[in-house]
């Protein structure tokens, strides 16, 4: 089962793995990684008589398969868009892996209103040195959300089309946030130095008003 399980993944996704690592179309990703047609092995000839699965089902055990057989171990992809660390030191390339892993976990919803309290705190009382690797560690935590709110300050134009894409995500967030009972925060406490970024806010919504209002289009 494990054989014909590997030999059946949909020969599309082997050239696109063979694709990704150089800009080959199909007929030259068959003849450089000697990947064989499905008629080589006769795979139109196989039949699963005793277990049925669908197309992601089979991808699944598909992957699992090449997981258990080591594959997965011993895939690499060698050139140079992969060795943008590779100058680094050991001990600067374990930090900056740490670095990125920790942001894209902030990412998660649960991660940010765990960190968000502690977070308010720190600065509220104004307990905080960035010299120190925690404090900046929450600090960047913090900002990956910050980066999606901080859409709606930029330009109209390039706010209309953010809008588009988060809409569903800002709808959800509020969902949450009214399911933990979080009160958002005011604006009132808010530094002024944050000026700028209130009169974008204002602008856009200026903008979205006119829209509602029928006095110009989504265009």
């Amino acid at each position: 089962m494990q054989l014909k399980g590997v030999i059946c993944i949909p020969l599309g996704i082997v050239s696109q793995v063979a694709e990704y690592r150089e800009a080959l179309n199909i007929p030259d990703c068959y003849k450089e990684y000697h990947i064989p047609s499905t008629e080589t092995y006769k795979l139109h000839d196989l039949k699963f008589d005793y277990f049925s699965l669908n197309e992601k089902e089979m991808l699944k055990a598909c992957l699992r398969m090449f997981m258990d057989l080591g594959f997965i171990q011993r895939f690499g992809i060698e050139y140079d868009g992969t060795q943008i660390l590779s100058h680094l030191s050991s001990e600067e390339y374990t930090n900056v892996v740490h670095v990125l892993e920790e942001a894209i976990l902030a990412t998660d919803l649960t991660v940010y209103y765990k960190s968000q309290f502690t977070f308010i705190k720190m600065v509220r009382n104004e307990n905080y040195n960035w010299k120190k690797e925690n404090n900046r560690e929450l600090l960047r935590a913090m900002l990956m959300t910050t980066c999606d709110i901080a859409a709606i300050t930029k330009p109209w134009e390039i706010q209309k089309k953010i809008a588009e894409l988060v809409a569903n995500e800002f709808f959800e967030n509020g969902n949450v946030e009214k399911q933990v009972k979080l009160e958002p925060i005011a604006f009132a406490l808010i530094s002024d130095k944050f000026d700028p970024l209130l009169e974008g806010v204002k602008e856009n919504r200026a903008q979205w008003l006119e829209l509602a209002e029928g006095k110009k289009t989504f265009s």
